[in-house]
């Protein structure tokens, strides 16, 4: 399920993922990036994923197209969570996308993460 949180930062588009990501959330998710990026241009993330449980097969697919469809559209990404792994996944993302900035930060560190996105 993924939830959208308010956040302070005008062009940070910030969202709670919890359990399973299903197609539907992929859809909504999708809205809302066009949305906002109609509204600011290029925008920062800030994904916190709780006891993340992966991807139904399709939205999988879905995730993969939305991302590369929008790559170039973020400015920083923070993927905030306690599954130590997705540390690996941030370090990807920002050393093969020279625009975007991608960090990695554990939920306790949630304040962190969203002062590195406004800066």
């Amino acid at each position: 399920m993924i939830q959208f949180l308010d956040v302070s930062e005008e062009n940070t588009i910030a969202a709670r993922v919890v359990g399973k990501i299903e197609t539907e959330d992929v859809e909504k998710a999708a809205k809302e990036i066009d949305r906002r990026l109609e509204e600011d241009g290029k925008v920062n993330m800030y994904i916190e994923l709780d006891h993340f449980e992966g991807y139904e097969p399709k939205a999988f697919l879905e995730e993969l197209k939305l991302t590369t469809e929008h790559f170039g559209d973020f400015r920083k990404m923070a993927i905030v969570s306690q599954e130590e792994w997705l540390n690996t996944l941030a370090e990807i993302t920002d050393k093969i996308s020279p625009q975007l900035e991608a960090r990695y930060y554990r939920l306790e560190e949630r304040p962190q993460a969203l002062r590195w996105l406004e800066e």
